[in-house]
């Protein structure tokens, strides 16, 4: 069996205001956190976050057990989380939406080769939120017998009071491949 990590506490942050940093939960170890508010690369004033990964293999689990709002990419572009490999699990469990490139661009979630992303709790998936900035090319991806189930509405291109919100996408292809919502998609 892997190690395992479990915390709470108000913030969990991966790669805040950084850029480059690549964080693995791997070989059957598992992280479960309760924290409030928990991002990976975000931003905040002057400060820039770019290209950071958070990659779930090898039956590696992350679970969120708390009622936070998990961000990718908030305020920050070209950040990543990976679900690969059989066993391998993102679970929200008490979580509200999971929101893909808030205010950000070219932030991916990438669900692959036998991986699980679960949203377990009563809410869904935001690809791109802003209220204030843009947002584009923002992607959900679920492929090659990745599997992706949400309780409620996953949207495509949530609008606050934004700027510009273009080519954001979902999209699930391969064999084996799964995508179930549980209340619908929006576009």
């Amino acid at each position: 069996s892997g190690s395992s990590w479990t915390g709470g506490g108000s913030y969990f942050r991966m790669a805040f205001r950084s850029s480059g940093n690549v964080f693995t939960v791997d070989s059957n170890a598992q992280l479960i956190t309760s924290a409030t508010y928990v991002n990976m690369g975000g931003n905040s004033g002057s400060f820039t976050s770019q290209s950071n990964s958070l990659i779930v293999t090898n039956g590696g689990r992350f679970v969120i057990a708390g009622a936070a709002t998990p961000a990718i990419g908030s305020f920050s572009s070209n950040n990543t989380l990976v679900v690969t490999g059989t066993n391998s699990q993102f679970t929200m469990a008490g979580s509200y939406n999971l929101v893909v490139g808030d205010a950000g661009d070219n932030n991916i979630l990438r669900v692959a080769n036998g991986g699980v992303f679960s949203n377990s709790s009563v809410t869904g998936v935001i690809i791109t939120h802003t209220t204030d900035g843009n947002a584009a090319n923002n992607s959900v991806v679920v492929t090659n017998g990745g599997k992706m189930y949400t309780k409620d509405v996953v949207y495509v291109g949530y609008v606050g009071v934004a700027i510009v919100i273009q080519s954001n996408k979902m999209v699930v292809t391969g064999p084996d491949s799964l995508f179930n919502c549980g209340v619908g998609l929006r576009v």
